[in-house]
C-alpha cells in the first residue's frame, strides 16, 4: 500500500498498521508540516515513510545504529522515516502511542528539512521539540530527586532517567505558542532555545 499527500509518501505493506496510521496520522501530520513552513513538497523531495515487517526494520535498524541498535526503538529517521508495523509491537503500543512515535520521527525530519541545526550537537533540542509536537507526554516521577545539571543533561541527553518525559516539558515551553510558520525560526535559534529551555529544565526540579 501506498499512500501520498502534499508532504509525504508513505509505504506500507501490512494492511492493518496502514489503517491505523492513516486514521491517526493525517491531519497531525499536515498541522506539523505547516507549523514548519511546509504546505507541499515536489513528489522527489517527500519525506517517505516506510513501514516494515519486523526482519526488514531490525536490519535497516542494524546497519543505521550498528552496536547500539536497541531492542527498545522501532522507528528512526535520517532523510526519511523507518518504523516496525503495528502488528509487531500492538501489544505495546496503542494506535495512537504508535502514530505519536511516527510523528516524532517526522518532526525530527522536518527540523532537519527546515533547519540548519546538527541533530547530533543539538539532541535535547531535537528531542524537546518532538516529544512536544508529537503529544508524548509522561508524568517525570523523579522529580523531587537530586536532578542533573543542566549541562550535563545537555550533553548526555540519552543517559539522564526519564529523559522523553524532560523532553516535552522543554518542548512546551518552547513551542506551545508557536504558530503555523514559525517553527522553523524558533528552532534555528539555538542560543534563545538553550535559555528558555534551561530555564524550564530548573523549573520541573523546585
Amino acid at each position: 500500500m501506498v499512500y501520498e499527500t502534499d508532504v509525504y509518501r508513505i509505504s506500507c505493506e501490512d494492511e492493518s498498521t496502514s489503517d491505523i496510521l492513516l486514521y491517526h496520522l493525517e491531519k497531525k501530520a499536515g498541522e506539523l508540516a505547516l507549523l514548519f513552513g511546509i504546505p507541499y513538497l515536489p513528489a522527489d523531495l517527500k519525506i517517505h515513510i516506510d513501514i516494515l515487517d519486523k526482519q526488514s526494520f531490525e536490519d535497516k535498524k542494524s546497519l543505521h545504529f550498528r552496536k547500539s541498535a536497541g531492542s527498545e526503538i522501532v522507528a528512526f529517521s535520517t532523510v526519511s522515516i523507518c518504523a516496525v508495523s503495528y502488528r509487531t509491537i500492538h501489544d505495546q503500543y496503542t494506535p495512537e502511542e504508535y502514530c505519536r512515535v511516527i510523528l516524532h520521527e517526522l518532526v525530527h525530519v522536518l527540523q532537519r528539512i527546515t533547519t540548519r541545526i546538527s541533530p547530533e550537537q543539538n539532541v535535547w533540542l531535537y528531542e524537546a521539540v518532538a516529544c512536544y509536537l508529537a503529544g508524548q507526554r509522561a508524568d517525570i516521577s523523579y522529580r523531587e530527586k537530586t536532578h542533573t545539571p543542566w549541562d550535563i543533561f545537555k550533553k548526555n541527553f540519552y543517559a539522564v532517567p526519564e529523559c522523553y518525559s524532560i523532553a516535552y516539558h522543554l518542548g512546551s515551553a518552547l513551542m506551545s505558542s508557536c504558530a503555523p510558520g514559525e517553527a522553523a525560526a524558533r528552532c534555528s535559534d539555538v542560543v534563545h532555545c538553550e535559555t528558555v529551555c534551561a530555564q524550564a529544565y530548573r523549573n520541573l526540579f523546585r
